[in-house]
Formats: C-alpha cells, structure tokens, sequence
C-alpha cells in the first residue's frame, strides 16, 4: 500500500493537543511501561509522550491519554491498566468487569478498547491523520488474568490487549512485518506539534472564543 506524507501543516483549529505538566510523573505502572520502552526499544527510531491530552474546543470535549509510542511502524496509544483480579470483557461490551478470586467483590470499569477509540478519534482530527496509522494497545500487569483474551486479538489488526511482559515483543514484531506508516521527520513533527504546545497559549486561546 502506498502511504502519502502527512500534512501537519493542515490545522485544525478547534482541535489542541498538549502535555499535562501536572500528571508528569504518570502511575507506577505507566512509568514502568515507560522505562521498558526506552530501555529495550533503544536501538530503533521513536519518540514517547505521556499524558497527552487532546482537546476539542467545538465540542468542549477533552480526552488524556497515557502514553504515546512514534515508531515507523505507527502512532501507538498505551492504555496502561493498572487492574488486578480477574477481567472479563469482550470487544464488544461497553464495561468490562474486575473479579477478585477471594470474595465475591467486582468493579465495573468502561471497556479500554472503546476508550482508546475514542483516543484515536481525538489524535486524527487534532494531527490529520487516517487511522490506518494509529495502533491501540492496552497493557495490563503480567499477573492480570485477562478473560477471552485470544478472543479480543483474533481479527484485529490494530487492537491488541497485551500483558507487559509481551508489550516489546509485539512491537518488535510489528516493525519487522509491518510496512513503514512514518518517516522519522513525520515522527519529529508529531512529537513536537504535541510536547511543544503550551498550556498558557491554550488558555488564551479558550479566553479569546469566550469574549
């Protein structure tokens, strides 16, 4: 398949994208996922962010995500789960639900692959970008017990539920096989466009549509 250059040039201006200063430290897990990122994938060509957040000014909408992976392979969003017990849920099921094996005790907790969708939907409009490039993983702890978790995978090309201990694995898998979807100057632009966004011009910007 034939992958055009993007266009960053092409701005939405609704749409503003930024790193939350406030949430730098991230969770224990997504710091964790994190460093295993730096660490193993060092000899390849990538760029991380955490705690992105994307909003949408036309619908006052905003939508945070843990971390982003740049790679020639594609836009990677890491929903990182920090979710003990058991977890079953399909792709389908709008809430997937936490079972502790020793009391009868469960949570309910809004399926990960629809909030990665909708992360995805926020980074396209803010970056022009086709979802043809963007990869969904959601990463839980190695001891996790993930129900139905060759079921979600299978037929899913772009969806992966991982534990953390496969995370590399899977990436090193997809940059072997996969055609390249970035140039590194297209990773550059991505990154910067992102980490260089100022909280304060945003401000000024929402204060500037209300008067």
């Amino acid at each position: 398949m034939d992958i055009n250059m993007i266009d960053l040039s092409n701005n939405n201006d609704d749409v503003i994208g930024y790193i939350d200063k406030n949430k730098v430290k991230g969770s224990i897990l997504e710091n964790n996922i994190k460093d295993i990122l730096i660490d193993k994938l060092s000899d390849i060509y990538m760029k991380i962010l955490s705690n992105v957040v994307i909003y949408d000014l036309s619908t006052d909408e905003m939508t945070e995500i843990d971390l982003l992976l740049l790679t020639t392979s594609g836009i990677y969003t890491i929903e990182c789960k920090n979710w003990s017990g058991t977890i079953y849920g399909t792709v389908d099921d709008n809430t997937w639900t936490q079972f502790f094996n020793k009391d009868e005790r469960t949570n309910k907790y809004y399926n990960p692959i629809k909030q990665n969708v909708h992360h995805i939907d926020f980074l396209m409009k803010y970056l022009n970008i086709e979802k043809n490039r963007f990869r969904s993983y959601i990463v839980f702890p190695d001891k996790t017990n993930i129900k139905y978790l060759e079921a979600v995978n299978s037929n899913n090309n772009y969806i992966k539920i991982l534990k953390i201990n496969n995370l590399i694995d899977e990436i090193l898998n997809d940059l072997r096989n996969d055609e390249i979807l970035l140039s590194h100057e297209e990773i550059e632009k991505i990154y910067i466009k992102i980490k260089n966004f100022d909280i304060e011009e945003i401000k000024k910007y929402i204060e500037t549509i209300k008067e």
